[in-house]
């Protein structure tokens, strides 16, 4: 208020309105000619730290000068040559400083920073969101979020995001979001709720476009697998003429009139088993060629790993104890179901190769608080042979395997390092040579 005063006369204000400015925080002074006090009001006097007798007399500036020797913080406003007011400095320490300080700071920052009320309407924008978005401050500021909504992710992702936000935790993901001219951008995001009482009234998303970054990851990384693959094709070719040979032999076994029936069945049998051999062979190749990362969607984590565990159970070998282990009430995943199984396939079918006289094979999913994070981790561990030492260093490289020719690719780990990865998780290997090994991959909980 009495900022927009501007009062060049005493006879303004009158000496009882003076006093009811005092109720506000505002003290008032009348000068003489030389700016000295002639009279002031209770407040302004409490505000010097003074009584109204002993300030009647001095000069202003000495008034003043005595309050910033005692560390009082004062501010005149609108001094004039017969009137001044005089009011506390709320900005003590100079937060309005570093408040000024601080809003420049996100105006200038190189991501993208969007505050939105609890309903989600956007309240401010800086200008790196303009840039990256195509839309000016006018544009957003009381629109809702999902103005950038592209169609990319589904209700469920977004009901992932928003369950997330109103529990009061952060999210962080990635997002494919619209641009004002209807191009879309990747961006990676971190949404934080600003809470009172329980509930979210804001939420502060800073965001960064990384679309290129993703192109030329993308691009190097199918670069370098593709030059893997190139080199290492005479392996790959090695192996497919190991499977396919037996293949060949049968089929020229089963032309001969003098087999009996029942070696016409096991030669089926075999038959098929090596053509299955070969066809997963290439689809894996093929699979690590690519290097998608699929298609994600949020899963009840407990009920389809349960699904997945009776599905495996049935694919192990007689030999093997097959035991599950998963936890009631595992957190949400936002990922590939079909990747998540060929994880969980890769790592049984190599715990029951480890195993070739019989042993136990334990299929775990639980929680693993990490680092401030929440991931869902699954685990396979044998009782098989172990590895050992000298090959445990290079059992996710892409090619590297200790089976005989014929019976694998050493793409299977490398795969579930991949998938793991890709998904924002890990996979680490525990083993112990004769006692078996334990493999672990963490996903992380929610998108």
């Amino acid at each position: 208020m009495t900022s927009e005063l501007n009062l060049e006369d005493a006879a303004f204000i009158t000496r009882p309105l003076s006093q009811g400015l005092g109720a506000v925080g505002v003290g008032v002074c009348e000068l003489d000619g030389e700016g000295r006090v002639e009279w002031l009001s209770h407040h302004a006097a409490k505000l010097f730290g003074t009584t109204v007798e002993a300030a009647v007399g001095q000069s202003l500036t000495e008034l003043m000068a005595h309050a910033e020797r005692s560390a009082l913080p004062l501010r005149l406003v609108h001094p004039g040559p017969r009137l001044a007011f005089v009011v506390e400095d709320l900005d003590r320490g100079g937060v309005l400083a570093q408040l000024k300080l601080n809003h420049a700071a996100v105006e200038a920052a190189a991501n993208s920073i969007v505050i939105a009320d609890s309903d989600g309407l956007i309240q401010y924008v800086n200008p790196a969101f303009c840039l990256m978005t195509g839309y000016s401050k006018a544009e957003a500021v009381g629109r809702h979020t999902r103005l950038l909504k592209s169609g990319h992710q589904d209700r469920e992702f977004y009901e992932v995001l928003w369950a997330t936000l109103l529990s009061g935790a952060t999210w962080h993901g990635t997002l494919i979001n619209r641009r004002k001219d209807g191009s879309t951008y990747t961006e990676e995001s971190t949404i934080t709720p600003i809470m009172s009482s329980g509930h979210p009234t804001h939420f502060i998303a800073v965001k960064r476009d990384v679309t290129e970054q993703r192109r030329l990851e993308a691009a190097a990384l199918r670069s370098e697998r593709l030059g893997v693959v190139g080199e290492l094709a005479v392996s790959v070719a090695h192996d497919l003429a190991n499977v396919l040979a037996p293949v060949v032999s049968t089929v020229s076994f089963l032309k001969d009139e003098d087999t009996t029936a029942l070696e016409r069945a096991e030669a089926i049998t075999d038959l098929e088993d090596g053509a299955r051999r070969a066809t997963a062979m290439v689809r894996q190749l093929v699979d690590f060629a690519r290097g998608g990362i699929g298609l994600r969607a949020a899963i009840q984590t407990t009920r389809l790993t349960r699904t997945y565990a009776e599905q495996l159970r049935r694919a192990m070998p007689k030999r093997v104890t097959f035991e599950v282990l998963v936890k009631d009430d595992l957190p949400v995943l936002v990922a590939d179901s079909l990747q998540l199984y060929q994880v969980l396939l890769n790592l049984c079918v190599n715990a029951a190769d480890a195993m070739p006289t019989g042993g136990v094979l334990v299929l775990a999913a639980s929680v693993l608080e990490r680092d401030g994070a929440t991931f869902v981790e699954f685990t396979v561990s044998d009782t098989g042979t172990g590895i050992e030492p000298r090959v445990l260093p290079h059992v996710f490289e892409p090619f590297y395997t200790t089976k005989e020719p014929g019976q694998g690719t050493g793409l299977g780990l490398p795969t579930v390092k991949r998938v793991a990865e890709a998904h924002g998780g890990s996979v680490t290997v525990k083993s112990t040579l004769g006692q078996g090994s334990t493999f672990s991959v963490c996903f992380p909980a929610g998108p």
